[in-house]
């Protein structure tokens, strides 16, 4: 850090008096890095507890179509095709993104020429010059940008939630557009936002990515609601067919649980005796934060209930229906089955 600090001074890059403040700044980073490291299982474990249900279980089901879509790309010509569409997408989005922060920092930067020449051609004041030109330079250059995003977005949405058992519901579709839209906006409206205030003295830019930031975020919450709900009447559904299973086929379960395109991959868990989740309960557990694999449901002596609380304490021979990618599903039946080393 200090050979860093010192060659940014001779080459006149960076303020000698700065120096110090360099030193120091990486040897806080040194020291407290580690630290934030060991706390991360933590804060992710905090996160997932205090995050809304219905956002809990739409980003996850989210992780799981992404790792469907990833798998498919290997086994099958279509899950080709999606991967390369999707790939293609992603690209375009992180163009228009760069655009985007492009056109505010040339407009940024040429408004110290263009607008004393809009302000004395027009016979307007300074503060109305610069509005009119950052108005034209969204409205011509940067609008058509932004629509052209929109649209990638829908691609992206229709490509990633794809699946040749069932399409994506519209509620899917539009959840997963606002979560990608309120990414995009947080990581190029500010810092766009910002250069262009910087330039005109002006902070409305920075209101108006927060007022479009809060209604995005209004918008995800709702669909994650809609998601959530069509997420509980699978589980539903799930409970009971594991339920008219359990009864047909006596205390032996079938094999494999009934598959439910809403869900993604699923599996079910029989708690042993010697299960280290046996006398926990799903808080406690925090199987969700340690593997990535949901709860669904559990069955106890012949009946189901369907997304379970995390009050909820597990006892042998319960059984925990699970839905995830197949990475989760297998790091969550270790967890279940295996006692701690």
């Amino acid at each position: 850090s200090r050979i860093l600090a010192g060659v940014g001074i001779a080459a006149g890059a960076v303020r000698s008096e700065l120096g110090v403040l360099l030193v120091t700044v990486a040897l806080l980073t040194a020291f407290t890095t580690p630290l934030a490291l060991g706390a991360a299982s933590r804060a992710v474990s905090w996160t997932d507890r205090a995050m809304p249900a219905p956002l809990r279980r739409t980003l996850g089901l989210h992780e799981q179509w992404v790792a469907r879509l990833r798998t498919g790309a290997a086994k099958t010509e279509a899950g080709s095709r999606r991967a390369y569409t999707l790939r293609a997408a992603i690209r375009a989005l992180v163009l228009d993104a760069a655009l985007v922060f492009g056109l505010a920092l040339g407009a940024a930067r040429s408004a110290d020429r263009v607008v004393p020449w809009l302000a004395e051609r027009l016979a307007w004041e300074h503060s109305l010059a610069s509005l009119l030109w950052f108005l034209a330079c969204f409205f011509v250059l940067a609008l058509p940008v932004l629509v052209n995003a929109v649209r990638t977005t829908h691609t992206l949405a229709t490509v990633a939630l794809s699946d040749d058992a069932a399409p994506p519901s519209r509620s899917r579709l539009r959840a997963f557009r606002a979560f990608v839209l309120l990414g995009l906006t947080a990581l190029v409206g500010f810092p766009s936002a910002t250069v262009i205030g910087a330039s005109i003295s002006d902070g409305r830019g920075v209101a108006l990515v927060l007022v479009v930031l809060v209604v995005l975020a209004i918008v995800a919450l709702r669909s994650a609601r809609e998601v959530d709900a069509e997420v509980r009447s699978a589980a539903q559904r799930f409970a009971t067919a594991l339920t008219r299973q359990a009864a047909a086929h006596g205390p032996s379960l079938p094999p494999a649980p009934p598959s439910l395109p809403e869900l993604g991959e699923t599996a079910h868990v029989t708690l042993e005796r010697a299960s280290p989740a046996c006398g926990k309960t799903l808080a406690a557990l925090d199987l969700r934060a340690r593997t990535g694999a949901t709860v669904l449901a559990i069955q106890r002596e012949g009946h189901s209930s369907a997304l379970p609380n995390g009050k909820d304490v597990l006892a042998e021979g319960d059984v925990l229906l699970l839905a995830g990618t197949a990475e989760a599903l297998a790091a969550a039946r270790q967890c279940l089955v295996l006692p701690p080393a």
